[in-house]
């Protein structure tokens, strides 16, 4: 998207959104070669982009309110 300037844009980003809390998803590095101290999956993919520091993280519970997103995503994403 950079290269072509595609919708006009000269930097990108991924914005991953996924809950800070699950420890299941962070846990679920399948393959042996991914398994190191502290590793998740996380830190996995933060490590995979050529430029890690165009894909950022945010937890889903910073936007579980309903100015933002609305009541149904705050009754289904709220870490409550």
């Amino acid at each position: 998207m950079e290269r072509s300037a595609e919708l006009g844009a000269d930097t990108v980003r991924v914005l991953h959104v996924a809950p800070a809390t699950n420890a299941e998803l962070q846990l679920s590095l399948t393959r042996d070669s991914h398994q190191g101290a502290g590793a998740t999956l996380y830190v996995a993919w933060h490590a995979m982009p050529r430029r890690p520091d165009r894909f950022v993280t945010v937890d889903s519970a910073r936007l579980a309110t309903a100015a933002i997103t609305g009541e149904e995503y705050v009754a289904r994403y709220a870490h409550r």
